[in-house]
């Protein structure tokens, strides 16, 4: 199995966990506007086309055992409205140490989904020392339209921080994963921290903390590739784009708050990191897309694609498959780099 680094920032730590895994690199050094005193990421830029020469034999080292996992709280509410949709489940948490954070927002095409779809990549997480939050919102147009969406994604960021103390997070060293329709909202996200104008157009206020770090699975980085699925109900997303409707797709003021690439200056995805594979059907072609603007905007990040080997990957196969050997992998690379980010 490949994997294909396009873009990796070097932390202190990240290019070492990354370097080691992936064997010979190539470096090169594009502009950027950040530099050591004032922010934690380094200008200098990797790629690292060469895989590790044995991937089996290196996701046969990597535990992992969902089955048996058992510290797992369902159906805690965010809201007092007990909506199920307004609830998070928790991994991880009857640990009384305060641990670092993930919360995880799940995928479904903007139109369904559930925080339990999750379940064994939040697992993941939590066997490697992270306490874990998985996340649910609205979905479009069931339960609300993208506002409602995004409002509730940050009630639900807030509530992390108001029970902090309650359950031990480490709100210094909180990472924001999501995967699909989630990846999207994980990257949105991170848009709204750096702009003003998008926190008051979908009438949000930053919760009490910052996250230290942004990471996604096969996310929908281009929306307005959905506007291209309403003449068809072909695949996944011509299906959704069919649900959601011309009225939320063609609303040209909605979606260029929506577009990560026209809402908001492209360094605000500084460090983001995109996890995907070639035989994505789904979003691989928007991930393309993201990479490439980030790329030519000299913007560091993360791009990391793994070819098929044991198993047929697909649409977020680390997700739904954790214990595919490729994906045992993948997972332990996401770890590994967000690991990289604690404080």
């Amino acid at each position: 199995m490949k994997r294909h680094f396009s873009l990796f920032l070097t932390f202190a730590m990240a290019g070492a966990l990354l370097l080691s895994a992936c064997g010979n690199t190539s470096t090169a050094a594009p502009e950027t506007s950040a530099s050591p005193e004032s922010s934690p990421i380094a200008s200098e830029v990797v790629a690292t086309p060469e895989p590790s020469p044995d991937i089996l034999a290196q996701a046969a080292t990597i535990q992992h055992d969902p089955d048996n996992y058992t510290d797992i709280v369902r159906a805690v509410s965010y809201l007092e409205d007990d909506l199920d949709y307004h609830k998070v489940d928790l991994y991880g948490t009857s640990n009384e140490e305060v641990l670092p954070g993930v919360i995880e927002v799940h995928g479904g095409a903007f139109i369904g989904g559930s925080r339990e779809t999750n379940t064994n990549h939040s697992i993941f997480f939590a066997e490697r020392g992270y306490k874990v939050v998985a996340t649910d919102y609205p979905g479009i147009p069931r339960d609300g339209n993208f506002t409602d969406a995004i409002q509730d994604l940050f009630t639900s960021y807030q509530w992390v921080a108001d029970h902090a103390d309650e359950y031990g997070f480490d709100m210094s060293n909180v990472i924001l994963s999501g995967d699909s329709a989630g990846g999207y909202y994980v990257l949105l996200t991170c848009a709204i921290f750096h702009s003003e104008e998008l926190q008051e157009y979908f009438g949000v206020t930053l919760p009490d903390f910052e996250f230290q770090g942004f990471v996604t699975t096969c996310p929908v980085a281009n929306i307005r590739a959905m506007q291209e699925y309403l003449e068809s109900e072909e695949g996944v997303l011509g299906h959704a784009a069919q649900k959601i409707g011309a009225d939320i797709l063609l609303d040209e003021e909605l979606m260029s708050h929506l577009d990560l690439m026209q809402s908001v200056e492209p360094q605000a995805f500084e460090g983001v990191y995109m996890l995907t594979t070639p035989d994505d059907a789904v979003t691989g072609e928007d991930v393309q897309v993201f990479d490439r603007y980030l790329t030519e905007n000299n913007v560091p990040h993360v791009t990391v694609s793994y070819d098929s080997v044991e198993n047929n990957l697909a649409h977020t196969f680390n997700i739904g498959h954790t214990g595919y050997a490729e994906s045992l992998v993948a997972n332990q690379d996401m770890v590994d780099y967000c690991n990289s980010l604690l404080q």
